[in-house]
């Protein structure tokens, strides 16, 4: 008996070829779903600022009640809190002075220090009585009474 033949021999693989191995292709298309998830996310963040304007004053206030300095006082805490309360209802309301609250903006980013002393206290609660108060044009209507009709203008 004769043994049986030996199998026939397969040539090894090619190997790749050296230039392209897919890796870069690979972490472009990572980098760029990664790229697309980040922008979604920030557009969603701005979206909910949007819609949601008084969340970063919130974190401010925060940032303002737990750094007060020696000489705020109680009474000047409470006008803050309630300026601020007022502010809360402007937005709400849609009815914020423009103007007003840019200046909002300058006072809490124009402090430096790590205190908010009572002259900042004073003007933050200026700023925010200044930005809810409502335009002399449209007088506050008494609560329960019906809103006057809108007039077009020519």
């Amino acid at each position: 008996m004769s043994s049986p033949a030996p199998p026939p021999a397969v040539p090894p693989p090619e190997a790749p070829p050296a230039g392209r191995s897919g890796c870069a292709r690979a972490a472009f298309i990572g980098c760029g779903a990664l790229a697309l998830v980040l922008l979604a996310v920030v557009v969603g963040l701005f979206l909910y600022v949007r819609r949601n304007p008084t969340v970063l004053t919130d974190l401010m206030m925060n940032q303002v009640q737990s750094h007060y300095a020696a000489d705020v006082t109680e009474e000047d805490k409470k006008d803050l809190r309630a300026a601020y309360q007022e502010f809360r209802a402007a937005v709400a309301e849609n009815r914020v002075n423009r103007e007003a609250v840019r200046r909002v903006q300058v006072t809490f980013s124009g402090s430096r220090s790590s205190t908010v002393d009572r002259e900042q206290v004073h003007t933050l609660t200026r700023a925010f009585r200044e930005a809810a108060a409502r335009p002399a044009s449209a007088p506050a209507a008494p609560p329960g009474s019906p809103s006057p009709e809108p007039h077009p203008t020519p």
